[in-house]
């Protein structure tokens, strides 16, 4: 629970643009903050999506054959990376996208035929459901496999889970509070961008109150933690990594400055590796300290 309630409180991240130094260096050096805090938190949630979720969920995805377990391992894998875009096209299904739209008549000033900006309701409502009911989605499931990467594997793979969890936030939350904030987008004061970024966060908690009130055995933690896998390298490869490439573009400096941040990210994901043992594999109903048996206990390769 402390660990859900430290990465709920990383949606308060947005606080650091109010201030007129930071704000004003954002603003003068986007592309260095974006290709720094995008390659950083791209290679955490990679570097955790590897070296801590796929490897430990096969010690604990057990069948009666191999073949069944592959097909649990990597449907779960894939389901966790499509989540992100099934969400989009629900909300843009309940929301239709309208930001741009063509006129017939002169519009404020705009002449006939132009494309102009659109920023009415409809605009407002498409992003600020995106954001805040992804997020929403994003941070329950967050709480499921940070909950379940304690019980399933001890304290020291919970909070590197946790650790990677923050380190994506900090710049999820910087990003969602400057579109939440933007008048031609969420179109939010700060204080209400930073209250509805918190409330949605909280779901983070309700993952983990979900995992600790239900007993769920060993296969099932190994398909979460796959399943945040997936999760986790859709982000890191799909949305962090693009915007990094596309800020790093304009110069070589920043290119350089963002592969470094991506290996520095995954540095502080895998130093956890040096005195790390593996999930234990226990008898189905048990978890966390009360499993026992080996870390492959279980696993059956089929002849």
């Amino acid at each position: 629970m402390g660990a859900t309630f430290t990465v709920s409180i990383i949606t308060f991240i947005g606080i650091l643009l109010l201030a007129p130094g930071l704000a004003a260096k954002a603003k003068q050096y986007p592309d260095a903050f974006s290709a720094v805090g995008n390659g950083f938190a791209g290679g955490a949630l990679i570097a955790a999506a590897f070296y801590l979720l796929f490897y430990e969920s096969t010690h604990l995805i057990t069948t009666d054959t191999e073949a069944a377990s592959t097909a649990l391992w990597g449907s779960m894998a894939l389901i966790g990376f499509i989540t992100a875009p099934i969400l989009e096209l629900l909300v843009w299904m309940m929301v239709p996208r309208s930001p741009q739209l063509p006129t017939t008549a002169t519009t404020e000033g705009t002449k006939v035929g132009q494309l102009v900006e659109v920023t009415d309701l409809s605009v407002r409502t498409r992003v600020l459901s995106g954001v805040l009911l992804g997020d929403f989605i994003h941070n329950l499931v967050d709480g499921l496999f940070i909950g379940t990467a304690f019980l399933a594997c001890g304290n020291k793979m919970g909070w590197s889970v946790t650790a990677a969890t923050v380190y994506h936030e900090l710049a999820q939350e910087l990003s969602d509070f400057v579109v939440l904030t933007d008048p031609k987008q969420g179109g939010l004061s700060p204080v209400k961008a930073l209250l509805c970024n918190w409330v949605s966060g909280l779901s983070v908690v309700l993952g983990a109150i979900i995992i600790l009130t239900v007993d769920v055995d060993n296969r099932a933690m190994g398909m979460l933690l796959c399943y945040g896998g997936g999760v986790y390298l859709q982000i890191g490869a799909s949305e962090c990594m693009p915007k990094f490439y596309s800020s790093a573009s304009k110069s070589k400096l920043l290119h350089f400055a963002g592969i470094a941040a991506f290996c520095i990210g995954c540095l502080a994901i895998g130093l956890v590796l040096f005195d790390h043992d593996h999930c234990v594999a226990a008898p189905s109903g048990a978890t966390g300290a009360a499993a026992t048996g080996g870390a492959h206990a279980g696993h059956n390769h089929g002849r």
